[in-house]
């Protein structure tokens, strides 16, 4: 499961910066992983202490991180059908 959750920031790191003007990409950077990122992981562990206290530790991992990936993994499918129109907004305004 780490090896798969570590592939997640080799995929939003870039689509971040291809997104974002230059000018702002050290604020977008800071408010995806200081904010996003952190309060994600936190509101995650204290769901998954809860429901491993309530059905067990395994079936946490086994379950709820399998779908949370998928439910990511949709999530980065669909942001992928606007990127290159993104991307293109991004550059033209800096043309």
């Amino acid at each position: 499961m780490a090896a798969v959750q570590g592939v997640n920031p080799g995929v939003n790191r870039p689509v971040v910066m291809a997104v974002t003007p230059p000018e702002l990409r050290g604020p977008a950077f800071a408010v995806l992983i200081s904010v996003a990122e952190a309060l994600a992981y936190a509101l995650f562990n204290l769901g998954a202490g809860a429901l491993g206290d309530t059905i067990g530790l395994q079936q946490v991992f086994l379950w709820v991180l399998v779908v949370l990936m998928l439910v990511n993994a949709a999530f980065c499918g669909v942001l992928h059908r606007t990127y290159a129109r993104d991307v293109a907004r991004a550059l033209e305004g800096h043309a």
